[in-house]
């Protein structure tokens, strides 16, 4: 199952960023502390994103995207739902954000792991991971996902960054404030 969500999730990514020419960058001049913001509700969770990113729903969740230019970069927030009935502490967690973690890298072209740790987003124990890999022939993107599940409501959330080496210079200031916006709703 978590195989089987990793690939279409891989599908996804390469069919949103395998696209035409590079468009300009949507750069307001305005740093991300600053930047007009807007909230965004997805199954069981909030975030905010800026305003000027264009916004596109999907099944299960949204793709951002901060350039006209698809294939430079990109975020994707999106659920899957996990039973969740056998975890009854903090270790069991982890190892199914571990095997969430191989899903994803056994389905990555020219995967390269550059850090991967346990961190708290909306107070909840979560996986971050930073990678780079090739997406339908292109790249190398730089990957920044974090895994967070919601064990009382059986899903598991994904914050996935996507960039080229030029969209990383506009994304990467906007990552911890997006992720830090992250709330439950209950």
């Amino acid at each position: 199952m978590k195989r089987c969500l990793a690939l279409v999730m891989a599908l996804c990514l390469a069919l949103q960023l395998a696209g035409c020419g590079r468009a300009k960058l949507q750069r307001s001049g305005a740093s991300s502390s600053k930047a007009a913001m807007k909230t965004v509700s997805m199954q069981g969770i909030t975030y905010r994103v800026p305003e000027a990113w264009a916004q596109q729903a999907g099944e299960t969740g949204y793709w951002h995207y901060p350039s006209s230019d698809k294939t430079a970069g990109l975020i994707n927030t999106n659920y899957t739902e996990v039973d969740f009935s056998a975890v009854s502490s903090e270790s069991d967690l982890k190892l199914g954000y571990e095997v969430a973690f191989r899903g994803i890298q056994d389905s990555a072209d020219n995967f390269r792991l550059g850090k991967k740790e346990y961190v708290r987003v909306a107070g909840k124990v979560s996986m971050k991971v930073t990678y780079t890999q090739t997406i339908g022939g292109r790249g190398p993107y730089t990957t920044v996902v974090y895994m967070l599940a919601d064990v009382d409501r059986d899903t598991m959330y994904f914050l996935i960054f996507i960039m080229d080496e030029e969209m990383a210079k506009v994304m990467t200031p906007y990552i911890e404030p997006i992720v830090d916006s992250v709330r439950f709703r209950r």
